[in-house]
Formats: structure tokens, C-alpha cells, sequence
């Protein structure tokens, strides 16, 4: 689909769902599959330490972007205009730095990370690396937030 065709029928989703021609179910998916439209895509690679994760996304990219870190569990890749991270430990990260994250950046504890970085690819596509925890509670909430944050799953 070239970019008008997709731009009209996302106008053309906008205008049902302003005209209430939807019902209440159908309207709020409608809704999510906006929000998705109008960001970009979120691929996520999936599995344990030392596993590659970060080479196929680097790979995506096409040049090693991913910030070299080990312990957090998720570690997302979205685009900025200047390389900055924010880091804590649930789904939100709060402390931002400027530059590129490394381990000696991450406070005990630190389970998230979010790293911007001025690269062209990334307007269209955010990339995220799950490292899938030890214990199994912690893998079973690191793949459900997978299953409801992410768009495609390595």
C-alpha cells in the first residue's frame, strides 16, 4: 500500500469513529489499531542472556545501535534527536541521562531501560530486547508485557 493510500485509510477510520458509526466494541478497536497506525513498529527479540538478542536487532538496524547492557530486562531502542536513556525498574523509566547507556549507568535494581538515539531507522521501527529472568513469575510478567507492548516478537 504506498503512504497516500495508507494515509486515507487512516483518515477515513478517523472519520467513522468521529461519526459514531461503530459499535462500542468495535469502536475501541478501532481506537488501538490508530494508536499502533501512529506510531512506529515494535519489534521485540526475545530470550535469555548471551543468546543473540541484541545481534538480530543490531542486524534490523543495520549498525550496532542496541545500548551493551546485561542486566536489565527489557531494553527498548526508539528514536530521539539526540542519544539519551531513561532508566527504573518497572514499565516506566524515570531517571534520564544524556549519552548511551552502559552498565555502569544502571542503579541496582534497574529493570528498564529506554534508550533514544538519532538513527533514521528508528522513525519507522523500535526495537526491544527481553531478557527472560531466572525466576519464573518474573519470565511470566516479562512475557505478558511483551504480548501487550510489542508488534513483533523474535
Amino acid at each position: 500500500m504506498s503512504p497516500t493510500a495508507a494515509k486515507n485509510t487512516v483518515d477515513t477510520l478517523r472519520s467513522v469513529l468521529r461519526a459514531g458509526c461503530l459499535t462500542r466494541e468495535d469502536g475501541k478497536r478501532a481506537e488501538r489499531l490508530l494508536e499502533n497506525l501512529d506510531r512506529p513498529a515494535r519489534i521485540a527479540a526475545v530470550g535469555h542472556k548471551g543468546g543473540g538478542k541484541s545481534t538480530i536487532l543490531n542486524a534490523l538496524l543495520g549498525e550496532n545501535g542496541m545500548p551493551d547492557v546485561t542486566k536489565p530486562t527489557f531494553v527498548e531502542l526508539i528514536y530521539g534527536d539526540q542519544f539519551r536513556f531513561a532508566v527504573g525498574d518497572g514499565n516506566n523509566p524515570k531517571v534520564e541521562k544524556n549519552g548511551r547507556a552502559s552498565d555502569a549507568d544502571l542503579p541496582a535494581g534497574c529493570k528498564h531501560i529506554i534508550q533514544q538515539a538519532p538513527l533514521p531507522k528508528l522513525a519507522n521501527q523500535s526495537l526491544v530486547e527481553i531478557n527472560l529472568p531466572d525466576s519464573e513469575t518474573e519470565k511470566q510478567q516479562a512475557l505478558r508485557w511483551m504480548v501487550e507492548n510489542t508488534d513483533i516478537v523474535i
